[in-house]
This record gives C-alpha cells, sequence and structure tokens, in this order.
C-alpha cells in the first residue's frame, strides 16, 4: 500500500521500522476510542423535504455518526446507492420520482445481498397499508416521523450490527493466531498499528480518485487492499477487491466506484476488528 509505515513484501508482512513501542500502543487505543465513537456506518439520507433533512442529519452527527450523504429524491438514492455501497439508507416514503417503498424495491431487486440495510421513514398520516407495502418492498426497519432520537439510535445499533457481522465474516481466526505465533503480541499491536494508520490514507487515495473519475487509481487501491486482505487471511473481501479491479479494468465507472467502497468500508471493518484482537491479547 502506498504511504505506510508496516507495509507488505511478497507474501510477508514487513514490520514498522521502530521500536517505540510504547507509541504505537497509543495509536492503537486512540485509533480505538476514535472507532466507539464514530462508528463505520456510511449514511444516505433520502428526503425530499430541506428542514427534515437537515434535522435528520444533525440528530445523526449528535449521535456520532457523522454527516450523512443526502438525496432530495427516490431517483437519486438510488442512482446514488448503485454508485456508491451504502451502510444505511434512510428513506423517506413520500418523495418525487420514486417514493422510498419503490426506491427500496429497487435497490433489492439491482443490488440483492449487497443491497444496504434500508430504513423507510413514515409521517404519522401513513395508513398500515403503506407499512406493509414498505415490507414487501424490501425495506429493513420503519421509523416513524418526527423522528425519535432513542429510536433512530436503535435502528443505527441495527446496522452497525449487521456490518459488524461482515466484519466477523472477514476475521480470519486461524491467520490470527499464526501472527500471534510469528510476532508476538508485540509485534501484532505494531502491525494493527499501522493498519489503523493507514485506512484514513486509502480513504482520502479512494475519495481523491472518485472525485477525478481516475479508474487506474481506483485499481491500484483496490489492487493494494486485495493484497493486504490475502495477507490477513480473509479470502471473501480479496475476491470483492479483485471484482473492483476488474471493474476498473473493463471501463465501467459506476461498478468500480460501488465495488471499491464495499471493499474499502469492508477493510476499515475489519482493521476494527484487528485492533479489538490486539487489545484482547494484550498487545
Amino acid at each position: 500500500m502506498e504511504s505506510r509505515d508496516a507495509c507488505t513484501s511478497g507474501n510477508n508482512l514487513v514490520m514498522p521500522k521502530t521500536g517505540n513501542a510504547t507509541a504505537y500502543g497509543k495509536v492503537l487505543a486512540d485509533s480505538d476510542e476514535a472507532l466507539s465513537r464514530h462508528p463505520p456506518l456510511t449514511i444516505l439520507l433520502a428526503d425530499d423535504d430541506p428542514v427534515s433533512r437537515k434535522f435528520a442529519s444533525v440528530m445523526l452527527e449528535h449521535l456520532g455518526y457523522g454527516r450523512p450523504d443526502v438525496a432530495g429524491n427516490g431517483r437519486d438514492a438510488v442512482d446514488a446507492a448503485l454508485i456508491r455501497s451504502f451502510d444505511l439508507v434512510l428513506m423517506d416514503l413520500d418523495m418525487p420520482e420514486l417514493d422510498g417503498a419503490q426506491a427500496a424495491q429497487e435497490l433489492k431487486h439491482r443490488l440483492g445481498r449487497k443491497a444496504p440495510y434500508i430504513v423507510a421513514m413514515l409521517g404519522q398520516q401513513e395508513t398500515g397499508d403503506e407499512r406493509r407495502r414498505c415490507l414487501d418492498a424490501g425495506v429493513d426497519e420503519i421509523l416513524d416521523k418526527p423522528l425519535q432520537r432513542q429510536r433512530l439510535a436503535e435502528v443505527l445499533a441495527l446496522a452497525a450490527r449487521r456490518v459488524s457481522g461482515a466484519q466477523d465474516q472477514d476475521f480470519n481466526s486461524a491467520t490470527w493466531q499464526e501472527m500471534l505465533a510469528v510476532f508476538g503480541r508485540g509485534g501484532v499491536g505494531q502491525i494493527a498499528a499501522a493498519l489503523i494508520q493507514d485506512v484514513p490514507v486509502q480513504q482520502g487515495h479512494h475519495e481523491a480518485a472518485v472525485a477525478a473519475g481516475d479508474l487506474l487509481a481506483l485499481k491500484r487501491i483496490a489492487h493494494a487492499l486485495r493484497g493486504s486482505a490475502l495477507q490477513l487471511g480473509a479470502e471473501a473481501l480479496a475476491e470483492l477487491c479483485g471484482e473492483a479491479e476488474t471493474a476498473c479494468a473493463a471501463n465501467d465507472p459506476a461498478a468500480a466506484v460501488r465495488l471499491s467502497a464495499g471493499a474499502l468500508a469492508r477493510y476499515t471493518a475489519l482493521v476494527g476488528r484487528l485492533v479489538q484482537e490486539a487489545e484482547a491479547s494484550g498487545a
């Protein structure tokens, strides 16, 4: 990977060139605290009412989830979710172009298992029939408007647990135990710290590549993530990175952005799990 202190060479992890274990321990602790304060959820908020969007955005930020991406109608929400991989979509039911149920149904149909966790937001005037229509469309959860902070927090936690499921899927216990045996607790602590430092670097590279429409840069990022995933025993994640590389090579921008963003999100979650394992092992 680019700009990293602990890099990779062939199939072997190369340790950071430093003996300052205390400094790495501090980075590890600070990074884990940051992850716990700001759960790694990518959120799309779709609502045609600017006041409602602002209210929901502020509530999300106060709950520690950061500022969401926004869409002003159901069609824009679908287009955005097809380009970028979101963990959660908050979808108002009553929107132009496509309403929330129609947009949810299209996303579930087109993305299948890779569809985001979709939450429909219904006003008090909506009937039981409208709620059933949302559920039939594949909506995962329903929120009543006006939004209540506690209820929103519960739904966000459900979405975060789904992300944790992908994190658990990518974590390879056997590979982790092998790393402990080879590098010891101090070594894996340094590796985890270097990986967590690398995450914002890769996120910055990805954002710049997407903004520039640079498929070659996206391909390099996906290739680097694939190498790290293989070294960490995350074969399913490595396969997703390979799909992103293929989309870049095929000059398919929409698929390239969606797949590479999904791979980066899962890589970020995996690194968060490695930090937890390093702390649990006393690294």
